[in-house]
């Protein structure tokens, strides 16, 4: 099962009845560590009184306002603790502690809740914590805790800063959250009634256990510790290994592994440095392994995380094998396999299975052959080569590619007409026109009056576009003759009376001569002397 991967932790598998517990360091009496998140929770190893110094808050584990509780403000500046129950707590057994405030200047207004239980049947991590089982956010500024002389489980700012016992069994973990709400410089002591005599974690790890260093998987190690504990298998005949996934250990610090039950044992390794994907495995009769590590007071490094594996004693001859992943170092595959014989010789060699296709790809420039387009991109397989998404390009904008030709504007006063087209659409860029015809070009013969009596089949020649003149109005001279008048004359004869002449009014031509009309009888008479005889 997974459970706390915290400060002084390892972590047994779920094939494994074993209960949860923690690697016991050489903690000061007076004081265990706390971290400010729950991944790094400070494990209690015994009922001593816990003295906190304010830190500061981590990683908001109440993302989202879930799993606080009664803790309207969630985090400000806390510190949690992972405590659980050994084997020989008394069933129902009642658990109490007053968490009291140092006096000094500033608030000193404690909050807490506790989330639990977890057990190896029913295991709880960090990330399914639920809501806390108990939960004080009392705004009194002094004492607080869990109490026989109180009955509720949660309590919010009226509350009288204490709340119910808890009643545990052996086996059971909890996870417990101390919060500065007053976020001041004020630190408290925690103190377990007699029940806190039942808090323990200095049991060995046993087969199927992760180990890891006192920072848990994230954190550092701490300085001047010593860590050792003896594993040994379970079944008789089997051998105990020691696998590092990895490893960062400050030289001025070294894990040391003896090929045996003790540290009287030989020394099987000793190592410092970064490293990882090692293993050390006893070939010592018992088929334990004593591990040791220490460091001192200078620099710290990340540690180790591992795994304790109890496997019987190996003949390497590829039939008691494990397949492990690892990098066949091709980018190209996946699910990538190694097949390891009991003594850590490959007996079939790292591979992978193909990615699949277009799952790794490029996009690189290219060609559509579309006049078109530009920016032509397509989409490569980095593995095969082979097109995943075809070459294309984003459509040119309008009328860059364009061909002027011929049209007809429809006006008959233009010639040389031409229109501009778009290559790739069709599109008309520039509508079809043409240049204005020279005057006159297409013209029109009209009737007219060109205001002379003399001319008859009056013409003029018009420009159709402008109706401008191109001839003027003019006609052909008229018969002779045609247009006349009749005037008095003198045919010089005096036996006429009323001489008159037609004349052509426009040439003066004499159309009718001078004529007059004979006198009648006596018409025409004059008075003369004469002698009548009589």
């Amino acid at each position: 099962m997974e459970k706390l991967r915290g400060k002084f932790s390892w972590v047994p598998t779920p094939r494994k009845a074993t209960l949860i517990w923690f690697l016991l360091l050489l903690l000061p009496l007076l004081g265990f560590g706390q971290g400010e998140d729950c991944v790094d929770a400070g494990i209690v190893c015994d009922g001593s009184t816990i003295t906190f110094q304010p830190a500061g808050t981590g990683t908001n584990d109440f993302a989202g306002g879930t799993n606080q509780g009664c803790l309207s403000s969630g985090e400000r500046f806390s510190a949690w603790y992972f405590f659980e129950l050994n084997s020989s707590t008394p069933p129902n057994t009642v658990l109490t502690f007053v968490i009291t405030p140092e006096s000094g200047p500033g608030g000193r207004d404690y909050d807490f809740a506790i989330w639990g239980p977890t057990t190896a049947a029913s295991p709880m991590t960090c990330g399914n914590l639920g809501n806390p089982i108990r939960c004080s956010y009392s705004g009194i500024q002094g004492p607080t805790g869990l109490s026989t002389s109180a009955s509720d489980n949660s309590e919010g700012a009226g509350g009288n800063a204490f709340v119910a016992p808890l009643v545990v069994n052996a086996g059971e973990g909890y996870w417990l959250m101390i919060d500065n709400f007053s976020i001041s410089s004020n630190g408290f002591d925690l103190v377990w009634n007699t029940a806190g005599q039942y808090l323990n974690c200095s049991e060995d790890p046993v087969c199927g256990a992760a180990i890891f260093d006192t920072g848990g998987e994230s954190g550092n190690y701490q300085n001047d510790q010593l860590v050792e504990y003896s594993v040994c298998p379970d079944n008789p005949g089997d051998a105990v290994s020691i696998y590092f996934k990895e490893y960062n250990i400050d030289c001025s610090d070294a894990i040391t592994i003896y090929n045996g039950p003790s540290a009287a044992d030989p020394v099987l390794t000793s190592f410092c440095g970064v490293g990882g994907e090692v293993t050390f495995t006893s070939t010592h009769p018992s088929g334990c392994l004593f591990f040791r590590f220490t460091s001192d007071a200078a620099v710290t490094a990340q540690g180790w995380v591992g795994d304790i594996i109890c496997e019987p004693n190996c003949v390497a001859n590829c039939t008691d094998t494990r397949t492990l992943p690892c990098d066949d170092g091709d980018p190209c595959t996946e699910n990538d396999m190694e097949t390891l014989d009991c003594d850590d010789s490959v007996c079939v060699p790292c591979m992978g299975t193909p990615v699949a296709a277009c799952s790794q790809t490029s996009v690189q420039a290219c060609d559509d052959g579309d006049p078109c387009t530009e920016n032509d991109q397509e989409e490569i397989d980095d593995c095969t080569g082979a097109v995943c998404v075809p070459c294309m390009g984003t459509p040119l904008a309008a009328c860059t590619q364009s061909t002027v030709r011929t049209c007809d504007d429809g006006d008959p006063c233009t010639e040389n007409d031409m229109e501009e087209v778009d290559d790739c659409t069709g599109a008309i860029c520039v509508p079809c026109m043409g240049t204005p015809l020279p005057a006159c070009t297409q013209t029109t013969v009209r009737t007219c009056d060109d205001g002379d009596p003399c001319t008859d089949n009056d013409m003029e020649e018009v420009d159709d576009c402008t109706g401008s003149v191109c001839v003027p109005c003019m006609g052909t001279p008229v018969a002779a003759c045609t247009e006349t008048s009749d005037r008095p004359c003198d045919d010089g004869d005096p036996c006429t009376l009323d001489d008159m002449e037609t004349v052509d009014d426009c040439t003066g031509a004499i159309c009718v001569p001078c004529t007059g009309r004979p006198a009648a009888a006596c018409e025409l008479t004059s008075v003369r002397t004469c002698d009548d005889g009589n």
